[in-house]
């Protein structure tokens, strides 16, 4: 399924100059005015090559507040998850060349000088740093490739969005589209949400590697949200299980990131109906994380690579009605998860208006889902079941599973 990896990021940006910085001046030049028509007409000479002077002198400072601006424009900051379940900043210069990061739950940090590929991917120039490549849509969102996540030595997808800060207000009446991503136990979640006034946030869920059940409800009230101003994140701490706190983070426009110790889960706002939005349709950049032959059972929290990881990235086009094709000329349609066999009585009860089941001919179950400019993406496929060997050992089912983001070019 490696062929249909994506997923999730979109752009806003606003400017707005300043009408009182332009009044202030416009005073300035008044008085001026004043001061100089009551000089004698004969200094008139004098008072051109003043202006001529005023001029001149003025010009350099216009290109240093002009300079200034470019330069802080060109600085992204960024808060963003792991799948291996870490916190992470980001901090991109494009006028230095430079990527920072810190990671909050492994205390590694580091900075690095980046190229830009054909593709518009950035590529960092340090093999030994956390990341190694990652796409941007500035001052909106990023999507990378973490190999040093959780120990420092695990492969991972991360994924981040403009650093802006949430609080409890932003949780309220809402109605989401998210998916969790994971490095072990089954890989990936589909759930779909709605939040009351108070920002209890309750949910149904598709977990397809969960032998116990398929399907379940969870919910957490919103009296559990502390808000970390100095972060401009939310926390979330459960009596019920010390140590296992959340992190979420966001933005006002509607993107919804929480970093869990079990993997990072990504919400969208739901869209108005389940049709699909040929506004979406054109090309996308992913990255994305598969995993092979991972397997259900007990083993050691230790061993987080049962299976083959693997990063993925690739360029695929989508279009107008719905129709997903990678390079490698294989397609697939999307149709509403609304009415799917996953959703209704017993499933996943909301509508989930906005996301999609991917019909990929390959007998896995497919799941994409957008916002803006960001396309979100996760896959499942059995390989073989469970079984009982020799001496009654049970042999767990292997599975192997994809998931990413996608930036529309």
């Amino acid at each position: 399924m490696k062929t249909f990896l994506i997923l999730l990021m979109l752009a806003a940006l606003v400017g707005c100059g300043s009408k009182t910085a332009t009044s202030g001046d416009d005073a300035s030049d008044n008085v001026a005015d004043t001061s100089s028509d009551a000089l004698d007409t004969s200094a008139s000479g004098t008072d051109a090559t003043a202006g001529a002077t005023d001029a001149t002198t003025a010009a350099p400072d216009a290109d240093a507040s002009a300079d200034a601006a470019d330069t802080a424009a060109s600085i992204h900051t960024y808060n963003g998850s792991v799948a291996a379940g870490d916190f992470i900043t980001v901090t991109v210069d494009h006028a230095a060349g430079t990527v920072a990061w810190n990671n909050e739950t492994t205390s590694l940090s580091g900075t690095s000088t980046f190229t830009e590929a054909a593709d518009g991917s950035l590529v960092l120039g340090d093999d030994k740093g956390e990341f190694k490549t990652l796409y941007e849509i500035p001052g909106y969102a990023l999507v990378a490739q973490d190999q040093k996540a959780k120990d420092g030595t695990q492969k991972s997808l991360a994924f981040a969005f403009e650093k802006e800060a949430i609080t409890k207000a932003d949780l309220a009446n809402r109605t989401l589209n998210m998916m969790q991503f994971k490095n072990r136990w089954g890989g990936v979640e589909i759930m779909c949400g709605t939040s009351d006034a108070s920002g209890t946030l309750s949910t149904t869920s598709y977990m397809p590697a969960n032998t116990t059940g398929l399907y379940s409800e969870k919910s957490i009230p919103g009296s559990m949200f502390t808000e970390d101003a100095a972060k401009g994140v939310l926390k979330l701490t459960d009596p019920a299980k010390p140590g296992e706190d959340l992190t979420m983070f966001g933005t006002k426009s509607g993107l919804l990131g929480i970093d869990t110790p079990n993997g990072a889960v990504i919400g969208v706002n739901a869209a108005a109906t389940p049709a699909f939005d040929p506004s979406v349709a054109g090309t996308y950049a992913m990255i994305g994380f598969e995993k092979q032959n991972e397997a259900n059972g007990d083993y050691a929290p230790s061993d987080p690579y049962f299976g083959t990881a693997t990063f993925v990235q690739a360029t695929f086009t989508l279009t107008a009605d719905g129709t997903l094709q990678n390079g490698g000329g294989k397609s697939g349609k999307l149709s509403p998860f609304k009415g799917s066999a996953f959703q209704g009585a017993g499933k996943v009860t909301q509508d989930c208006n906005g996301l999609f089941v991917l019909d990929t001919g390959e007998g896995d179950a497919a799941f994409v889902g957008f916002q803006g400019n960001t396309l979100l993406f996760a896959s499942f496929k059995m390989l073989t079941p469970a079984t009982t060997g020799t001496g009654g050992v049970q042999i767990p089912a292997t599975y192997k599973y994809t998931y990413g983001v996608a930036l529309k070019k």
